[in-house]
């Protein structure tokens, strides 16, 4: 099972959208939602899940302040990012290595990176 976090400003599209999760084996749980960014993160980095979903205003900006936040503290995760003004989606994936050769920069390219 997958665990997802969601942060939006808007409560009713995070209670929603965990009852639209939750209703179905969609084999997603939502381990928590916060509507405030700061203490988002420090969730986030707390519970460690999978995967984020951000409902925002500015899906890019605030997704890739996010993004950096998180890979700054260590936290590796799938980071979805969706705008409320359209139906508009986007993805990131946050990993941190330490690469000791050319070997290990080939093998992320290859493995961890590439989406079908």
């Amino acid at each position: 099972m997958k665990s997802v976090y969601v942060i939006s400003t808007y409560l009713m599209f995070g209670r929603g959208l965990q009852q639209l999760l939750e209703e179905k084996d969609h084999n997603l749980e939502i381990v928590g939602q916060e509507k405030d960014l700061d203490k988002a993160v420090e969730q986030v980095i707390k519970l460690q899940p999978d995967i984020i979903i951000l409902y925002s205003h500015n899906p890019l900006k605030t997704g890739a302040s996010l993004a950096q936040r998180l890979l700054e503290e260590g936290a590796g995760v799938y980071l979805i990012s969706m705008s409320v003004n359209d139906n508009t989606l986007y993805t990131c994936q946050i990993n941190q290595k330490h690469v000791r050769g050319i070997n290990d920069l080939v093998e992320t390219i290859q493995h961890d990176f590439i989406v079908n």
